[in-house]
């Protein structure tokens, strides 16, 4: 399972940097916060991506990603990309640190 974290957390590493360099510039700062707080032991995470349309936030998506072993680490890469791709602003919170799940300061 470690290993797995290791392999998931490199990957998402990885996938964010090229993200990054190829993001679009646009008039807003993306922005991307991960809070650590208690949270009840079965959710894993809570990840609210504001979508904007003309610099303007158009919607909020909020996921609660119940703890489910890979599926749940596997689900919260896929919302994170998706919302960094996307130009949105993702906040993330967690009761664990941002590096078990992939995100390097």
């Amino acid at each position: 399972m470690q290993r797995r974290m290791a392999a998931l957390r490199q990957w998402t590493a990885k996938l964010l940097l090229r993200l990054a360099i190829m993001a679009k510039p646009n008039h807003r700062n993306q922005e991307v916060d991960y809070t650590i707080t208690s949270l009840p032991d079965e959710v894993l995470a809570i990840i609210r991506t504001t979508w904007y349309k003309d610099d303007w936030a158009d919607n909020v998506d909020e996921v609660v990603l119940m703890e489910d072993g890979q599926r749940g680490y596997d689900a919260f890469d896929a919302i994170v990309s998706a919302g960094v791709v996307g130009g949105a602003n993702v906040s993330i919170q967690s009761a664990y640190n941002p590096q078990d799940l992939g995100i390097e300061p």
